[in-house]
């Protein structure tokens, strides 16, 4: 097995991903979201890169969206292509709530910085997603890092999404692959030592399992500084260096924190098959 690091969406290169199992990790929050939904019984979920395409995904069962999108058109309304700014402009909202009413069984999903997206069902707090909510739901999920590395990541041979929630399934399920490239979504474009802790998590793990793992040096780093976190102690290391846990902390989601760093809450294997994430 060879194990490969990209620290962040921007370092993400399509071509070079195509012979292997690519694993993308946006711990805080999108992975742990999507692990916890599936974990929760959500049939799928639908990973979009923009708050347009999300409601362009239930445009089929919901033909009312189309009424915002030419509204849109008419006005030649300088934010169409940004659902979220969208809200702020002198468009009827009567329009926007009706669009945000998808079928009973499609919830409109995510975040922008951090907070949810005005008239969508849930944000991008793992602790939204419960059995309650999502239980036989279609979820259609848009965030500013984590589906977009997913989207960034087609011409792979496979793609999985990985987490502390998660983190001995995924393990257990890819520890006979052959090449094996983990993507960090990272923060806004920049690597984000949250991610980069729990690839370290993730390597360490398979070298103890196979001890004869080819490691490039990124992986190496990586598995040495989360084998270096002292006690274990993960939210002490995020709180002094890592600036989207500072950032989600001064915003009220400390609660998303704890339990986005409990490991293994969520003991499933998430798979992008098509468009669309399953288990396996």
């Amino acid at each position: 097995m060879k194990i490969e690091v990209i620290n962040s969406v921007n370092q993400i290169k399509n071509e070079f991903l195509f012979d292997k199992t690519v694993v993308v990790i946006d711990v805080l929050r999108a992975s742990s979201v999507i692990c916890t939904a599936l974990f929760n019984g959500a049939r799928e979920i639908i990973p979009v890169n923009s708050v347009t395409k999300a409601f362009s995904a239930t445009h089929k069962r919901n033909p009312e969206t189309q009424l915002v999108k030419e509204e849109l058109l008419n006005k030649n309304n300088p934010y169409h292509n940004n659902w979220a700014l969208l809200l702020d402009t002198s468009i009827k909202k009567d329009n926007l709530k009706k669009a945000s009413k998808t079928q009973d069984d499609y919830l409109l999903c995510g975040e922008r910085m951090g907070f949810k997206i005005q008239h969508f069902n849930l944000g991008n707090s793992p602790l939204e997603y419960t059995k309650e909510q999502v239980n036989t739901k279609i979820v259609v999920l848009t965030t500013t890092n984590g589906t977009t590395a997913i989207k960034k990541c087609t011409n792979a041979q496979e793609i999985l999404i990985g987490a502390f929630c998660n983190v001995d399934a995924l393990c257990n399920f890819i520890k006979n692959k052959r090449n094996v490239c983990i993507v960090c979504a990272g923060s806004d474009g920049q690597y984000s030592l949250d991610d980069a802790l729990c690839a370290g998590n993730i390597i360490s793990i398979l070298c103890a399992k196979k001890p004869n793992i080819e490691l490039t040096d990124e992986a190496f780093a990586h598995k040495s500084m989360y084998e270096c976190i002292p006690n274990e102690d993960i939210h002490a290391l995020l709180k002094k260096g890592c600036k989207h846990y500072s950032y989600l902390e001064e915003n009220g989601f400390k609660k998303d924190l704890d339990y986005c760093l409990l490991k293994n809450t969520c003991p499933v294997v998430p798979v992008l098959i098509g468009e669309k994430i399953r288990l396996l």
